[in-house]
Order: C-alpha cells, then structure tokens, then sequence
C-alpha cells in the first residue's frame, strides 16, 4: 500500500537509494519517498535507528536486527551458530557506516564490520553502543553510553587488552562518556556529541570544545 504521509514524523536516520529518499523513525519503521507519496519497508521491528544505502543496498538497523532490504535479515550470534556466521552481536543495531573497507553497524554490545563479517564485542570495553564513524583513513570511532569512545586505528587514549581498539572516556578528557554521536574529522581526529556537555573535536591532544 502506498500513502502520501511519511510513515512517522520522529526521524532517526536519513539516505538516498536508487534516486529515491528513505529514512528511518523511532517507532514507524521505515518507508522511501519515489517524489509524490511514502512507500513503507517491511521490517521485523517498528523500531528503526538508522538507515544507509552503499549505492547497491538499502541498510535499515532495527531493535530486531539488521535488515539489507530485499535480501535478507541477520539477527544476533546464538550458541548454536559459528563464530564466522554472517551475524551481529546483538539485535539491537542502533547506528551505521560506510568506510572505505566496507558496512560498519554498531549495536548494543559493540561495533561489528559487515562482509567480511567479524564482530568486535570483547574488544570493547562499553555497553550500549549508539554512534558509529568510518572513516576514509581507515579508522572507526565507536561511540557509547556508559564507556565514551571506542577507536581503531588511531592510538589515542588507553588500549583495552591486547586488541587494537583503544578506549577513551573521561579520564582522557571527555567530558562524560555518554556518547550520542560522532562523525570523522581528518586522520586521527574526530567531532563526538555527547549527551550533556554538546560537541567537541577529539584527537590526541583530548577534547576540544566547538563553541558556538
């Protein structure tokens, strides 16, 4: 069916497929404007965090999985399934993006790159990861709610273990370790919102407020 109202009106995440905009909502799913009416997506989950095209697919996060749209839906790694199963930490998959190798998603338990799939749960430190940035010089900022930043391939802040992921939260100069987004900003830099304390441009010196 087919309606010229978009399909909620709270917006979570915002692309271009094939010619067409798609974006995703709070508790609407999804659905793609072709310029003159709304067209909804089935999902398994009402609930859609993010949306993303590679120019090939259509990508929607849902608290029920990830979900290429027209292909298939993979959902979290059970105790019944390999290690190398095409599969996500978690079902809740809250943000995604496109690096230079490939789909990146974030869910709850952490970041996870997409084909080839390779899921980074113990390599983290925090839970309830929300944001998400790969970049084009290859790193990828991971942003969480109770732990502040995830990072791979810039070596900044403290290493968890023996991974190469590297952690920083407040002892490093965040201001909190809520993070609510992120977005790259050169080689070994990026901009982080957090949830109370506004935008700031983080690289190795720490946190550098952007001030209105």
């Amino acid at each position: 069916w087919t309606d010229p109202a978009i399909c909620d009106n709270f917006i979570t995440g915002i692309t271009r497929h094939l010619g067409e905009l798609v974006v995703s909502t709070f508790n609407g799913g999804a659905c793609r404007f072709d310029g003159e009416q709304w067209h909804p997506i089935d999902l398994p989950s009402t609930m859609a965090n993010d949306v993303l095209s590679d120019g090939e697919d259509l990508w929607i996060a849902t608290a029920e999985g990830l979900v290429q749209v027209d292909k298939a839906v993979f959902t979290q790694v059970g105790e019944d399934k390999p290690k190398d199963f095409p599969a996500t930490n978690h079902d809740g998959i809250n943000a995604l993006a496109l690096g230079p190798d490939g789909l990146w998603l974030a869910d709850v338990l952490g970041p996870v790159h997409v084909d080839p799939w390779r899921r980074y749960r113990w390599h983290v430190s925090g839970r309830s990861y929300q944001a998400i940035a790969a970049c084009s010089t290859g790193e990828v900022w991971v942003g969480s709610e109770d732990d502040g930043l995830a990072v791979r391939g810039v070596s900044i802040g403290s290493r968890n273990g023996r991974s190469d992921w590297y952690q920083v939260g407040r002892l490093d100069g965040l201001p909190e370790d809520w993070v609510m987004a992120v977005a790259c900003a050169g080689k070994g830099a990026a901009y982080v919102g957090t949830y109370r304390h506004g935008v700031g441009l983080v690289d190795e010196r720490g946190w550098t407020p952007v001030l209105e």
